[in-house]
């Protein structure tokens, strides 16, 4: 599931294309911008996945990282929901991290403080 948000930069046109090659990819295109909130809404009440992930568009990820997201939630049945370090945020999910090139941010598997 993808919602754009308007995107004025020739973007839907990329996406329609990527999602046509993919039988697995719901692609809703918004003709105005709903806002993070909205947009997410939206995708969420669209969607049909037994685990929902909800991504910004500059958003990095490392190899296997939903893998390992989805292997905790079905080793913990109790949790309903999960979240992410980053080290790009103020509040208890920041992590502090020594790479400084995007290409080695998969090498380190840094430790919550």
């Amino acid at each position: 599931m993808i919602v754009d948000n308007a995107s004025r930069d020739g973007f839907p046109a990329y996406l329609s294309a990527w999602a046509a090659s993919r039988a697995n990819v719901m692609l809703i295109l918004n003709d105005d911008n709903r806002g993070f909130a909205g947009g997410n809404n939206q995708g969420l009440a669209a969607a049909t996945g037994e685990y929902l992930v909800i991504l910004n568009n500059d958003t990095v990820v490392t190899r296997g990282w939903v893998l390992r997201m989805v292997n905790h939630l079905r080793h913990n049945p109790e949790l309903g929901i999960i979240g992410p370090v980053t080290n790009n945020i103020g509040n208890e999910a920041r992590i502090d991290t020594c790479y400084t090139e995007i290409d080695a941010m998969h090498l380190e598997r840094p430790l919550p403080r």
